[in-house]
């Protein structure tokens, strides 16, 4: 290495440690989780102002709050409209899965899913309940219960200024999605289908009944499936398939 690579090397050396020294002492001040510094956003960020160059002014609260957070919820829409287009064509999957944090507390999260991706919509601690199918179908069912009264939260100015709200990473996904019709068609017909599995899993638990009965009852809940699915085999067939094995 020549002097002068050596003196280039030791310039951005300097340089690029004055930056991180003001990155960190933004990320302390405010509050940023430190994982926050991986995010695929704050990369682009990082490049796109490098690219800006020498004079770059950040934005005002005003533009966070008004026309860039309605720019970026337009975006999110269309991000996810090849995924409602999905779900009205061939469906979607009402998932759970849980996970312990640091405290060792029990999370669900709460996702859609289809052929196209997942997406995350909620979560809840779990911590003292056993997640069984009749726990996991009510807590879906109880999501289907609050549809008006999700859509008033997601639209109204305190969610709006929230840490939670659509200002933020995590929460521009679950805005769309709420407000969204197809998802809330595919969340009624996930408890359509879920729900006369649910009675068939609760007389096996609780009575004990014979076999016989059991079978009987089990023929029952597939008709109501494909009643709830109005006779559209290769929707319904799918999930005949898996009770059968």
């Amino acid at each position: 290495m020549t002097g002068q690579q050596n003196i280039s090397a030791s310039l951005w050396k300097a340089r690029s440690e004055k930056v991180n020294s003001y990155l960190a002492r933004w990320v302390y001040e405010a509050g940023i989780p430190f994982h926050a510094i991986d995010n695929n956003s704050f990369a682009q960020f990082c490049e796109a102002v490098g690219q800006f160059g020498v004079g770059y002014q950040p934005p005002s609260q005003y533009k966070l709050r008004e026309p860039l957070l309605k720019a970026e919820v337009d975006r999110t829409k269309k991000c996810l409209k090849k995924q409602e287009e999905e779900w009205a064509s061939t469906g979607c999957s009402i998932m759970t899965e849980t996970w312990s944090d640091r405290k060792r507390r029990s999370i669900m999260n709460l996702c859609v899913n289809c052929k196209e991706e997942t997406t995350f919509l909620s979560s809840k601690e779990t911590s003292d309940e056993s997640h069984t199918g009749e726990y996991i179908f009510n807590y879906v069912d109880n999501l289907a219960e609050k549809k008006e009264a999700l859509k008033v939260m997601v639209t109204s100015n305190e969610w709006g200024k929230s840490k939670w709200g659509p200002s933020s990473t995590k929460g521009k996904t679950p805005y769309a999605a709420v407000l969204s019709i197809s998802f809330w068609n595919g969340v009624s017909l996930c408890l359509k289908v879920f729900a006369p599995l649910v009675k068939v899993f609760r007389l096996v638990d609780e009575d004990r009944p014979s076999m016989g009965f059991v079978y009987g009852e089990l023929q029952k809940a597939k008709q109501e499936i494909i009643e709830a699915r109005k006779s559209k085999e290769a929707q319904y067939k799918l999930i005949l398939d898996i009770i059968d094995t």
